[in-house]
């Protein structure tokens, strides 16, 4: 006997699960909540998810689902409102639908009592940070976009892509439902401007998301020729002198703006002489942590 795909019997989905269902209050819009799934006896079904109407959507205005996520639509409040109701439905690919009430839990945070971290490697055990500088030069020998700087003591930054510079924050232990009131670099330059006082020249240093990954690399002001070098450099966002076919070259040496790195600026920051200068990335890190955004790092750049 043969049966074709029209003969098997289809069943409806059983149940929706929201996972995780809660969120920390003052949290950002457009913040992931968590993830919907559907429970299926056809294993092979594919579903349509939507916020539906009917008993137990009261507060479908609060949030949007896209692509399976159920996303913050405003900033909650525990205070005003810890519970909120949720209707959502799954439709199969041969009309099979459930739709199911769920809530989300709006979790409290003791108003003043915000946790404060300083990323910064070697303080209170945190070793995340990697950095590195990418070079676009050739006037020295070997050409210093040959060489990788990921074991360099500072990062260098100068005119026209001469160098950039990459920075990643290791994000990872920091709960995705967290409300974050602010990010900010801050970074001490260590070189003195040509001239002082008010009208000393000041250069306007960007900060910008990376697009792609990118490999800090274990040399300092080398070209990578030793079997176990590797980083990156000005040509190459990923280099391995032993695994050539896996190296990823920039789209363009010193990078490609709009596609190894993002063509928005986040801040900016006016650098003149020695000194502590910072950089407001709240925006981006809120992206990072929800997870709507990659963190690849940023670039710095003149």
């Amino acid at each position: 006997m043969e049966a074709s795909q029209t003969d098997i019997e289809n069943s409806a989905p059983l149940d929706i699960v929201l996972e995780p269902d809660h969120v920390q209050e003052n949290n950002a819009i457009g913040i992931r909540i968590g993830i919907v799934s559907v429970v299926d006896p056809n294993a092979e079904d594919m579903h349509d998810i939507s916020l539906t109407s009917g008993e137990g959507s009261d507060d479908n205005g609060s949030f949007e689902l896209i692509n399976g996520e159920l996303i913050a639509g405003e900033e909650f409040d525990f205070e005003t409102k810890a519970i909120y109701s949720v209707r959502i439905q799954a439709r199969d690919r041969r009309g099979g639908v459930f739709a199911k009430a769920l809530t989300v839990h709006i979790e409290d945070i003791e108003e003043g009592n915000f946790v404060r971290r300083r990323l910064q490697n070697g303080l209170d055990g945190y070793a995340g940070v990697r950095d590195t500088y990418i070079s676009t030069d050739d006037w020295d020998t070997p050409p210093q976009h040959l060489r990788n700087y990921g074991q360099a003591e500072e990062i260098i930054v100068s005119r026209d892509d001469g160098n950039n510079v990459l920075l990643h924050f290791d994000l990872s232990d920091i709960p995705p439902n967290s409300a974050i009131q602010m990010a900010r670099l801050e970074l001490y330059n260590t070189t003195p401007s040509i001239e002082q006082g008010p009208n000393a020249p000041v250069r306007r240093i960007t900060l910008q998301a990376m697009n792609r990954a990118w490999l800090e690399g274990n040399q300092n002001d080398m070209v990578l020729t030793g079997a176990e070098d590797n980083g990156a450099t000005g040509d190459y966002a990923e280099f391995y002198v032993n695994a050539a076919p896996s190296n990823v070259p920039w789209n363009v040496r010193g990078m490609l703006e709009g596609s190894d790195y993002d063509s928005d600026v986040v801040d900016a920051a006016e650098v003149g002489d020695i000194g502590w200068y910072g950089w407001d990335l709240t925006d981006l890190a809120r992206e990072w942590i929800s997870g709507r955004l990659v963190n690849y790092g940023i670039t710095l750049r003149d």
